[in-house]
Order: C-alpha cells, then sequence, then structure tokens
C-alpha cells in the first residue's frame, strides 16, 4: 500500500494501533540490489495517512510502540555503522 516501489524489496515489519484509533507502520523500503531505508507512518482511523517519515541512514526496523508521551519509540539495525539503534520520535 504505502511501501511499493517498483522492482523494490518491501515490507512491513511492524504495526501498532495507537491510542487515538488509527495505526503506527513500521517498514523497510528498497531495490533488491541496492540500499534499503526505514518507512516510518501513522494511519488515522479512517485508514487515511498523516504522517510519513523515511530514515536513510538505517537498513532494518523491528518493533514500534507507541511511547507514553505520544512519541514512537522503534529498534534499527545499520549495515554502515554495523550497529543497532533505538530511535524514538517525538510526539
Amino acid at each position: 500500500m504505502f511501501l511499493s516501489q517498483p522492482n523494490g524489496a518491501d515490507a512491513v515489519r511492524s504495526f501498532q494501533f495507537t491510542k487515538d484509533g488509527g495505526r503506527i507502520v513500521l517498514g523497510n523500503i528498497g531495490k533488491m540490489d541496492g540500499p534499503y531505508f526505514i518507512k516510518l507512518f501513522k494511519l488515522n482511523s479512517h485508514d487515511n495517512k498523516d504522517w510519513e517519515v523515511t530514515y536513510r541512514d538505517f537498513d532494518i526496523s523491528h518493533m514500534i510502540h507507541q511511547t507514553s508521551d505520544g512519541g514512537y519509540a522503534f529498534i534499527a539495525y545499520s549495515n554502515y555503522y554495523r550497529s543497532f539503534f533505538l530511535i524514538k520520535t517525538n510526539p
């Protein structure tokens, strides 16, 4: 739906229902022979996209959670840095 690219290797990695009745979706986008990116987007209760963010320095994402302050947190891995990161968004 929102993660589709021509000749891509796109996948939803995690999603969660949000406190406002919508959904937060975390996925990977990229080409089979190229770099991968992480995409985070928020759907409202009518399945319309409220916003989206692309993280270009990361390759793999996992486990999205809404935090108590209304933001979101997830785990990401970067092949460039060869390390895992905990990424937290602002509410």
